[in-house]
């Protein structure tokens, strides 16, 4: 069998653990397997032929942050709702995934949930809580779904302190791994042509659990335990600290990739995690109106087609230029009211991806079908 046709074969069986992984993923599956020697360039021209993958492709972005430090398994986990209410018609009307994940070893726990009221919360953790394993602390956002009281008390009763993050990034080890598991659950989806998934969450939560993590040095979420974890947490917590030869070679000026008055777009994946798994980028364009270097990173500050300022900063990563001029055709979204003026057609129109503050009256004869 080519590896082709073995890739054919674990990519998109939901019963193997390296199913509706990404490039890297396979090549490390591959590797640890042994049965074919297959290079990453490779891997990824593949992938590219292959509309479950292609279609959902998530778009990446680095940039330095602090780092979270637990002190070791089931010692911080975060907790955090996916919101998949545009897929409850097909899943018994789940509009929830309660999402918790240990810090240190990445071991996920999914609970399907029908709503986000503090009942509903509380019977997750619940649930979650009675597969012999529970935090010592928790940590999540400021949503009002985990503030409450009746949340509160249950989580002190079992013993849990539970805190809030106050930052942008939120609970970001939760918002990844919603990241990561949208990105499955999509690709299974176009794949099988189909919005189901309650049937296949927990296969896909157990093949997270069981495919090598780069983070965790090529083991698995599962394969954490008692007697790697001391070596592990040096690993992850103090061996990654010490300067290589690289780091300590001088590091090349960067230069400003975009300038002032340029056209772009943001990529949907700001503050913090993409939501939209089908559209990467905003329909709205912005204009880049100031530049700086922050920490010898280039930063950029946006306005929008009025010149009112875009709050936070922009990395080069979250920005792609566009060549658009006003005089371009733009989409329409929908048409509000009409009215005849000085003997001329107009329409009051909402412009797609941009707030209603941009609505505006344009002449009929103007608007185009495409």
């Amino acid at each position: 069998m080519s590896w082709k046709d073995h890739l054919k074969d674990i990519c998109f069986d939901i019963k193997n653990p390296i199913s509706y992984a990404g490039p890297n993923k396979i090549y490390r599956y591959l590797k640890k397997e042994g049965k074919h020697k297959v290079g990453l360039s490779a891997i990824k021209q593949w992938l590219q032929d292959i509309d479950a993958y292609s279609l959902q492709r998530p778009q990446r972005y680095k940039f330095k942050t602090n780092r979270v430090i637990s002190q070791g398994i089931d010692f911080l986990w975060d907790a955090d709702l996916a919101d998949v209410s545009r897929l409850s018609k097909e899943n018994d009307g789940i509009k929830y995934l309660l999402i918790t994940i240990d810090v240190f070893s990445r071991y996920l726990w999914v609970q399907p949930l029908q709503s986000k009221l503090h009942g509903s919360i509380v019977e997750g953790f619940r649930t979650i809580f009675s597969k012999d394993r529970i935090p010592r602390e928790m940590r999540t956002d400021k949503g009002s779904e985990f503030k409450n009281r009746w949340v509160k008390d249950f989580l002190k009763k079992k013993g849990i302190v539970h805190y809030v993050t106050q930052n942008v990034t939120k609970a970001i080890y939760a918002e990844r791994v919603i990241r990561t598991l949208k990105v499955l659950m999509y690709r299974y989806f176009t794949h099988n042509r189909t919005y189901h998934y309650l049937d296949v969450l927990q296969d896909l939560v157990r093949n997270y659990n069981n495919r090598p993590h780069r983070s965790l040095d090529g083991l698995s979420p599962s394969e954490m335990n008692q007697s790697n974890e001391a070596i592990m947490w040096k690993k992850m917590y103090i061996d990654i600290l010490k300067p290589t030869e690289n780091m300590k070679k001088k590091t090349p000026v960067k230069r400003f990739k975009f300038k002032p008055g340029d056209f772009v777009r943001i990529s949907s994946t700001k503050r913090t995690f993409q939501r939209d798994f089908e559209q990467k980028w905003t329909e709205e364009v912005f204009v880049i109106s100031r530049r700086f270097m922050r920490q010898g990173i280039p930063v950029y500050k946006l306005t929008d087609y009025d010149n009112d300022p875009i709050e936070g900063s922009f990395y080069e990563s979250e920005l792609q230029k566009v060549n658009k001029d006003r005089d371009d055709l733009w989409k329409i979204e929908k048409v509000l009211k009409k009215r005849k003026r000085g003997g001329e057609n107009e329409v009051y129109v909402k412009w797609l991806g941009y707030p209603n503050k941009f609505n505006s009256w344009v002449n009929q004869r103007d608007i185009e079908d495409l």
